[in-house]
Order: C-alpha cells, then sequence, then structure tokens
C-alpha cells in the first residue's frame, strides 16, 4: 500500500508489530501519528466528528502496517525464532485467560452478580504473552 518493507523490521521485544529501520520508516511513523492527530486539532469539526476521522485514519493505517508485515521477508532461523516465540505466548495466554475466566465466573456465582474483573484478565492475558514472547526470542538468539 503506503509504507514500504524496507523501511521497517518486525519486532522482537517491543511487543507485535513493526518498528522503523531507516529514515523513511522514522518519516512515515510520525506522518501516521500526525494525520490521526491531526483532526483533534480543527476547531470547527464536532468531538463526534473528530474521534470518527481519527478512528477511521487509525483503521487504515492498521491495515497498511499489516501489509507491511505480510511483506516483510525472514530468513528460515529467524522464521524458527517467531514461530517458537509467537508458540510460547500464545500458550501463555490461552492458559491465563482460561484461569482468568474460571476466576471470573466463581466470583460471578458467589457474589450473584456480573464483576468487571474481565479487563483485567485482558491485561494480564497481553502483559503474559508479552513476557513469554521476549523470553523465548532472548532464549533462541544466544
Amino acid at each position: 500500500m503506503i509504507g514500504n518493507p524496507k523501511w521497517f523490521n518486525l519486532r522482537k521485544y517491543g511487543g507485535w508489530g513493526i518498528t522503523p529501520k531507516t529514515k523513511q520508516g522514522y518519516i512515515y511513523s510520525v506522518g501516521v501519528g500526525a494525520s490521526i492527530a491531526a483532526p483533534q486539532l480543527i476547531t470547527i469539526l464536532e468531538l463526534s466528528t473528530k474521534i470518527t476521522i481519527s478512528i477511521t485514519l487509525a483503521l487504515f493505517w492498521l491495515i497498511d502496517a499489516l501489509d507491511i508485515m505480510s511483506k516483510i521477508k525472514l530468513d528460515e532461523r529467524e522464521q524458527e525464532i517467531t514461530s517458537k516465540a509467537e508458540k510460547n505466548a500464545s500458550l501463555v495466554m490461552v492458559t491465563a485467560l482460561a484461569f482468568g475466566l474460571i476466576v471470573i465466573i466463581f466470583t460471578s456465582i458467589l457474589k450473584k452478580s456480573i464483576n468487571f474483573e474481565a479487563l483485567a484478565i485482558i491485561f494480564i492475558t497481553l502483559i503474559a504473552g508479552y513476557i513469554a514472547k521476549v523470553y523465548t526470542i532472548h532464549k533462541l538468539e544466544k
């Protein structure tokens, strides 16, 4: 689409996604951020319109980032490392989510009301997956 895969690397330690590796990648990233923030500075627009424009732009740039990620080629060793890291991250996230759901079910039954721990469980799941991925990449790159 717009971004060039040669401008980016896949992220290893900073979660999922891409990170700039060239001047053009940094310029592209600043442009993306500015385009999403710019509608908020237009004073004649209503807040709901500003938010709609920013969300639409964010979705467009997300699609572009996914396109870039799909075009970045990894060598065999990088593919193996990434595969193991993703597998471990997924296993940890699924385990954390399953445990969290059990906790939510039991506390909801005991309290006879729905509680809002689900947000905390989602957050814990993402953090646990991130830690597993970083740990795996660190171990496999030695």
